[in-house]
Parts: structure tokens; C-alpha cells; sequence
């Protein structure tokens, strides 16, 4: 037991390097929100959003949205929060991120040795976004993008409105179900949105570098 203390206590270590890694780091803001704040509200949310779904009589598995939504940004660890305008400025560089993505996080999780193939596993489910369990993670993870701007934006700046917006439109996108959620939020911010184009996927950098999530 001693020795395998000591591997889960190194994977805490590495895992903690989250804490030290801030999101949307190229526009001023406010409060800063670490990968690791985001990804604890990612959990409470998705848990949230799980129990109400079940109660309507959806069969949806609880245990593995709180699996998903802690590991969907593990890899972080050693990426860190690279923006949209960067990520997906090219489907080659974007392709060839996701193999480095899949590299660091079978380095994270290799001190869980037995448990490491598990976890893998439900990384990829949860960045396939196939199943309905990852994609509520997956919008859970949009609406708390969109919930921090719209406190930031409620603060006075107006630099994250973009932050907002696209959070919203890629969280509908990503889960249907989550549209009254999304619409709470909009209602709440009293800024119009609109609808008629997409959620920004990063096409374009020239056009779309203040985009950061």
C-alpha cells in the first residue's frame, strides 16, 4: 500500500499544477479563474444538471459525469489553457495538438499504473463527446465559461462579452438539453444575442484572435 500511496500522491502533484494555470489569459480580466476552479464548478454543475435529467425519468449515469467532468482538462497539466484562435486556427495543427494531448495525458496518469488504461478511457469519452453523459459535461463546461464572464461583465468589463457569448452558443450546441440554462443567462445578462450565426470554432485568426475559449 505504501508504494502505491506514494504514485497516487504524485499524480495529486502533477494534477495540482491546475491550480497554477489561469484561463483566458490573453484578455484582461478582473478575477482570475484557475483550470482547476473551472473544472470543480464543471463537476458541481454537471452533477447538478445530471440529478435534474434523472428526476424527469432520463437514464443517465451519475458516476461517470462526475468521472468526465474531472478529467476533461487533465492535460492541461502540461498543455495548459491554449485558446481557441490558436487551437483551432488549423485542422492540421489542431490534429497534431490532440496527439501531444493524448501524450500528456498518458504521462499524467501513468503514476495510477493499474488504473491508468480506466482513466484513459474516460478521458476520450469525455473528448468524443458521443454519449450523453459527455455532452452534458461537454455544455456544462460552456456555461461556466459563460457563467465567469457574465460576473466579469457584470463587474464592468466588457473585454470577456465575446467569452460570454460564445459560451452560450457552444453550450446549446453541445447539449440541447441545456438551452434553458443557457437562456437563464442570457435573460439574466439583458444582452442580446444572436443566434444567426454559429459558435466560433476558429476558422479564421485574423478575424477571431479575441476569442479565447
Amino acid at each position: 500500500m505504501e508504494g502505491r500511496s506514494i504514485l497516487i500522491v504524485f499524480f495529486v502533484d502533477t494534477y495540482k499544477r491546475l491550480t497554477n494555470i489561469m484561463r483566458c489569459n490573453t484578455v484582461p480580466r478582473l478575477n482570475q479563474e484557475s483550470v482547476a476552479t473551472h473544472s470543480y464548478f464543471v463537476v458541481v454543475l454537471s452533477m447538478l444538471v445530471a440529478d435534474f435529467f434523472v428526476s424527469k425519468g432520463e437514464k443517465i449515469d451519475k458516476q461517470k459525469i462526475c468521472e468526465l467532468a474531472m478529467v476533461h482538462d487533465w492535460e492541461e497539466c502540461f498543455s495548459g489553457d491554449i485558446t481557441a484562435a490558436i487551437k483551432y486556427h488549423e485542422k492540421e495543427f489542431a490534429q497534431q495538438l490532440e496527439l501531444v494531448n493524448i501524450r500528456a495525458i498518458e504521462y499524467v496518469t501513468k503514476s495510477l499504473k493499474l488504473l491508468q488504461p480506466y482513466w484513459v478511457r474516460v478521458w476520450h469519452e469525455a473528448r468524443k463527446k458521443e454519449s450523453i453523459e459527455s455532452k452534458i459535461v461537454a455544455g456544462c463546461d460552456y456555461i461556466c465559461s459563460a457563467v465567469w464572464a457574465l460576473i466579469e461583465l457584470e463587474m464592468g468589463n466588457k473585454n470577456v462579452l465575446h467569452i460570454f457569448e460564445n459560451g452560450i452558443k457552444t453550450a446549446i450546441e453541445r447539449c440541447p438539453m441545456l438551452e434553458p440554462i443557457a437562456m437563464e443567462l442570457v435573460a439574466r445578462s439583458g444582452i442580446a444575442i444572436s443566434f444567426d450565426s454559429p459558435a466560433f470554432h476558429g476558422e479564421k485568426i485574423e478575424d477571431t484572435a479575441k476569442y479565447n475559449d
